[in-house]
This record gives C-alpha cells, structure tokens and sequence, in this order.
C-alpha cells in the first residue's frame, strides 16, 4: 500500500495555484481529456509570483534586443502603475508574414496585482543608438525608381548624392549610407530644379 502511494504520488515542480481539475478523486487516470495547450494532465497549476508576456516587435529592432533588455509594463485595468520585467526568451526567427519576431518577458507580479489573460502593453528599454537625419524636405526621389538623392553645396556647386533612408522621426529621415557626414552642407531649398555640378550660392 506504500508503495502504491509513493508511485501516485505527483509533486508540483513550483508553489502555485490550481487552476483546473481534470479528474475526480479515486478515478483512474487514462490520459485523456487534454489541456488547453494539448497535453493530457491530472490538475493545471499557475505559479502567480511572476507571469511571462509575449510581445511582437518588428525586425527592424532584433538586434537591439537581448537578454539584458528590461521592460515597462502597464495594464489598462490598472491605471497608474507600471510593472517591471525582463527579457527571457528571444525568437531565433522572423515571421515572414508580420516581420516581427516574439520576445517571451518575465514579469514580477507584485502584491499578486496582475492576473493572467490581462491584457498589458510593454514598453522595451533596447538603449539609445545615434542616427544620422536630415529634413525629410531635403530628399529627392529619382522618377521611375525607388532611388532617393540629396544635393550638398562644396565649393559654390551642388553634388548629388545618392543616399539610402531608414526611419522617420517627425520631419527628420535618417540616413544609413551615403556620401554625406556631420558639417555638409545640405541644399534644402530650390535642390529639385538642380543637377550635378550646378553653381549654387549659400545664403546664411
């Protein structure tokens, strides 16, 4: 009778809550019905101390992203109070149908306020990087193509420069590559009607 006990004996792998029950007492355990998530289980524990969050961030930022990231999480049923957590899990792929990949974060779960199925929004500490930007009215795009210029003024003459465009920010575009660099001067005014090598004049 002992060892009966011992071998049906099922402790918890953490301290927890019982959120469902899939067998009455002294029934025989046959493997089914299955969880929610598909597998076959006697009781169905949460362990509310910390809860984890799944969050969908574009590609853009994927390598802004590790495992040192920390998080701000806030809960529209709880105005006013702003949770802490942390990057667990990062995905190794990209969903090519969203462009976004999925960041699993833990959550410490203070006083036991949040509860799971809660509905929260995460704001993401990745560090600040610095961009080069210019005035969005600044850039040209080559008709027919998906080519975007800017004219800088050396020497009384506009160059064109050909130039490849990351982010907006308000009226400012940045910059990712292009012969251009802290200090040009940038045309900003009548550059549409200019070419290569046009005499220009600097008004201060």
């Amino acid at each position: 009778m002992e060892f009966q006990e011992q071998n049906t004996s099922l402790p918890a792998p953490f301290t927890g809550v019982v959120t469902a029950k899939y067998f009455e007492d002294g029934e025989m355990f046959s493997g089914t019905p299955n969880t929610p998530v598909g597998k076959a289980a006697i009781l169905s524990i949460i362990q509310t101390n910390q809860l984890k969050a799944h969050v969908n961030i574009p590609e853009r930022f994927y390598h802004s992203i590790s495992d040192t990231s920390t998080a701000n999480i806030t809960v529209p049923g709880i105005p006013g109070e702003v949770f802490k957590g942390r990057v667990n899990t990062k995905s190794p792929s990209i969903d090519a149908s969203t462009r976004t990949f999925e960041v699993e974060l833990v959550v410490a779960n203070v006083n036991d306020r949040l509860a799971p199925g809660m509905f929260a929004t995460a704001s993401l500490t990745m560090g600040a990087d610095s961009v080069f930007a210019v005035p969005s009215l600044a850039l040209l795009k080559q008709q027919g193509t998906d080519e975007r210029y800017i004219f800088l003024e050396e020497n009384g003459v506009a160059r064109r420069v050909v130039v490849k465009t990351g982010e907006r920010y308000d009226d400012l575009i940045e910059i990712i590559s292009g012969q251009i660099k802290p200090g040009s001067n940038l045309i900003i005014a009548g550059h549409s009607s200019l070419s290569q090598g046009s005499k220009v004049e600097v008004i201060k």
